[in-house]
């Protein structure tokens, strides 16, 4: 800041982080930012000094009683002969002067970057609930037809009788189901079903054709079903993605997040002339209005509020914190939350600085000066500005306990269901007697018993059958 010249401008300022942050006391405030860069280059251009006039309270606008508040008060009572950057809008352009437009930009939502965490059902997440809803209902069906396939054409099952001068088969040839015959086709499907789709050994297959055909089609069916499981968590796990809390308006409406709104800037005034039931008319519920923007980038950043602002604020304070960090600490909404009017500097009705300085700003904007000087104070948010919806988080995250809950809940609850199993098994069994749970063989007429008068260990019993299953 030059102090030499003898015409000193007086600018009505106020914190605005991001395009100009503030330090010190009246009459000695310093400033720091893309606007403090533009002011010492146009002081220097044009001879003159200046210095900083704190406004009162907020960016002001003409009220429907005549009362011109804020900076734009100061502007239009003289008190000041320039002011930091105003939004263009009709209910200022009645009081005060604009000069050319210095920059457009957006009201966008910054909220706080969401970071990796431990997971507890991490290992249901390769695929949706529809793609489990569909391999339940293949299991049952698998199930079903498996059983009536084993049991649509059982065999008979085997005794003796009299005094073992011969082996009868009791019941009808081809439709008898004795109770061990039912009880071991629904263990057999049973077991093989969930066996074969976590790839495991089953049981002794029985020999009958159509249930190799279902076993072999479930086989494939696991077999996809079990590697694309696996690559699938392995890449969550590799390359996680994070789930956002919102990234359009009626997400951030639907989260109840409280948003922070400066109060009197274009964005309050078109959120409190809104309809209740607009986008904008639905946030204003949730939203805070004030002008302490240094405790709202506090709760900004702790995660308690969300924050609106123009991009190049947010850029800027995500450059900022990188270049001292070297991580990103917010993400940004990809839905604009509102176009904002063209920025200009403001003045004084009549000022004779507004021909002058349109000049110079043209030129600023023309000779690539102005988009040098945000670039600088923007150019490390870039790695921060990205979409990130569009990637995981590019730092690595150890696996902790909270990663594992998951699984060993659901192997602890197997165990218990395999110990409660196997003790009922035992209650049971204690009052019940042994039943062949064997599949049973088709009769044949080739069955030979021993001589009569041998003993039962001598049997040269000839089977020329072959097993139904």
């Amino acid at each position: 800041m030059s102090h030499n010249q003898t015409l000193c401008l007086k600018i009505g300022v106020d914190q605005y982080p991001g395009l100009i942050t503030l330090t010190g006391e009246p009459p000695n405030i310093k400033g720091t930012g893309v606007l403090e860069e533009i002011y010492d280059i146009l002081s220097k251009h044009f001879g003159f000094c200046y210095q900083y006039v704190i406004s009162p309270g907020s960016f002001g606008e003409v009220l429907e009683n005549g009362t011109v508040t804020g900076m734009t008060g100061q502007l239009n009572r003289s008190e000041v002969d320039l002011s930091l950057l105003l939004g263009i809008s009709e209910n200022r352009y009645d009081a005060i002067d604009f000069s050319e437009v210095v920059m457009m930009d957006n009201f966008v939502v910054a909220y706080k970057r969401p970071t990796l965490g431990s997971d507890i059902a991490g290992f249901v997440k390769p695929f949706t609930p529809l793609v489990w809803a569909v391999v339940l209902l293949s299991m049952v069906f698998i199930l079903a037809t498996t059983l009536f396939t084993l049991l649509g054409n059982t065999a008979p099952s085997l005794s003796q009788h009299g005094n073992g001068d011969h082996v009868q088969c009791d019941g009808v040839a081809r439709g008898a189901k004795d109770e061990s015959t039912v009880q071991w086709s629904v263990e057999w499907a049973i077991i093989s079903t969930i066996s074969l789709l976590l790839w495991q050994n089953t049981p002794q297959m029985p020999k009958r054709w159509s249930v190799h055909v279902v076993v072999g089609l479930w086989m494939l069916t696991g077999f996809i079903l079990g590697t694309t499981y696996r690559s699938n968590l392995k890449a969550m796990l590799i390359s996680p993605r994070i789930v956002i809390p919102f990234n359009t308006i009626q997400e951030l409406v639907n989260s109840k997040i409280t948003l922070f709104v400066p109060d009197s800037n274009s964005l309050h005034q078109a959120m409190m002339a809104s309809s209740p039931d607009s986008p904008l008319g639905k946030l204003r519920p949730q939203s805070v209005f004030h002008q302490d923007y240094i405790q709202a980038i506090k709760d900004l950043f702790a995660g308690s509020i969300a924050a609106s602002s123009p991009s190049l604020v947010t850029t800027n304070l995500e450059h900022t914190y990188f270049s001292q960090t070297g991580r990103c600490q917010l993400y940004i909404m990809s839905e604009n939350l509102l176009q904002m009017p063209p920025l200009g500097i403001g003045f004084p009705k009549g000022s004779p600085l507004k021909p002058k300085f349109d000049i110079a700003i043209s030129g600023l904007k023309e000779f690539g000066i102005l988009s040098h000087i945000l670039h600088k104070w923007t150019s490390n948010s870039t790695e921060c500005t990205k979409p990130i919806t569009q990637k995981g988080t590019p730092a690595l995250r150890s696996l902790d306990l909270g990663d594992f809950y998951g699984i060993f809940s659901l192997y602890a609850g197997g165990l218990m269901l395999a110990c409660v199993t196997f003790i009922m098994e035992l209650l049971i069994g204690h009052n019940m007697h042994k039943k062949v749970t064997q599949p049973p063989f088709s009769c044949s007429s080739d069955l030979q018993l021993p001589a009569k008068g041998t003993t039962g260990t001598g049997y040269s019993t000839s089977v020329s059958s072959t097993h139904m299953y």
